[in-house]
């Protein structure tokens, strides 16, 4: 009979720990994961914060420039600038970047139009400048890949540039690198 209740707690003892096994399996995955995705919420939920807009102004105006196409040819594109927006954090190559402390990133929203009857390639970057309160001109600080134009086509693109926080006026300077006539125009936030 001793024998017959050793070999019965052996297998209770066992049963039990088999149990405990499968549970571990069947639901630690799912532990893990509310762990990890609690701890990921709050990450995002912070990013999420800082990557809000503190505020936005529609701009809706429209440059014409000339460029030129593959072969060599001079070419009519509209550049628009639909708005401006000021942020924390924005997204370079898929990765978040965040203002450094006292700036924020003036971001435009921008249009491209080929009125052409052949593709172009435009960079978004080289119509747009900042204009300082010393009267330097600053090349955008984000801005995407050239975009590629299929003929009579728009496209939307972004660029953006590092200013100090809270400021409520920016000046920008559009023009075609060669031509030394610009246009300035005033955001007022």
């Amino acid at each position: 009979m001793k024998l017959f209740q050793q070999g019965y707690r052996q297998f209770f003892i066992l049963a039990i720990s088999l149990g405990v096994l499968l549970l571990f399996f069947a639901f630690g995955q799912q532990i893990r994961e509310k762990f990890f995705r609690g701890q990921l919420k709050a990450k995002n939920e912070e990013a999420g914060q800082m990557a809000k807009e503190t505020s936005e102004v529609k701009l809706e105006r429209s440059f014409e420039f000339l460029t030129t196409n593959a072969q060599g040819r001079q070419a009519k594109i509209t550049y628009t600038l639909i708005s401006a927006k000021k942020t924390k954090m924005v997204a370079n190559q898929g990765q978040p970047v965040t203002a450094p402390k006292g700036k924020e990133i003036l971001v435009l929203d921008v249009e491209i139009e080929n009125q052409e009857k052949t593709p172009l390639a435009v960079n978004a970057q080289d119509f747009i400048r900042l204009v300082k309160d010393n009267g330097k001109r600053y090349a955008p600080e984000f801005y995407n890949n050239p975009l590629s134009l299929p003929p009579i086509s728009i496209r939307q693109d972004q660029v953006g540039f590092l200013i100090d926080e809270g400021q409520t006026l920016v000046k920008l300077q559009l023009g075609e690198i060669e031509k030394e006539e610009k246009e300035t125009i005033e955001i007022n936030f």
